[in-house]
């Protein structure tokens, strides 16, 4: 808590380097009649608001399904919802982007869309596409594309503003709506 001018006590919204924690312990009347405390309330859920993650992507192998290969008509197979695949052996561990591998494995093309657990998205780029391209031995060559721009991401290169602008925005804006009403925030430690 820190004191306002008039001496009330005020919320403080403080924060560690990773985790948000808000206190408003005593939070005077004049605050309250004000809308402060509306705002910092505003203000607390949104910095303890943890977003899933979960992205829907399509799962499909051309080797099995023809349909899934380039180019992809993602009108004929259905998206699937990665926030229920799990991997046995790293249970607690979930699918934040969508995987697109492309083959060609003795002169045959196949084409594999997935979800994906682990991998690099692109940096810099529109659509994050981030690419591996290795070639090997008898013919092998393998290019491994992971996204997260927007559900559905592999399947073509997509267009999308960055998320992070657009939360830095609305932190920004609610935080100069919360100065304006005499929020005092705290210091990061």
């Amino acid at each position: 808590r820190r004191p306002s001018k008039r001496g009330d006590a005020v919320p403080v919204i403080t924060a560690t380097s990773r985790w948000w924690r808000c206190r408003g312990d005593q939070v005077s009347r004049t605050a309250m009649e004000t809308g402060a405390f509306v705002t910092a309330l505003t203000v607390c859920l949104a910095l303890l608001w943890e977003s899933g993650e979960a992205i829907k992507c399509w799962e499909c192998n051309s080797h099995a399904d023809p349909r899934c290969a380039d180019p992809f008509d993602n009108t004929s197979l259905p998206i699937g919802e990665c926030a229920a695949r799990n991997l046995p052996h790293y249970p607690n561990l979930k699918a934040t982007m969508c995987r697109k591998i492309r083959q060609k494995v003795n002169g045959n093309w196949r084409f594999i869309r997935s979800c994906a657990f682990l991998g690099q998205p692109g940096e810099g780029t529109n659509d994050e596409n981030y690419c591996l391209m290795r070639t090997g031995t008898y013919d092998v060559f393998v290019e491994t594309c992971t996204c997260k721009s927007k559900d559905g991401c592999n399947t073509a290169s997509q267009q999308s503003a960055p998320l992070l602008l657009l939360v830095l925005g609305a932190a920004a804006a609610t935080l100069g709506a919360a100065a304006a009403t005499g929020v005092v925030l705290g210091t990061l430690r």
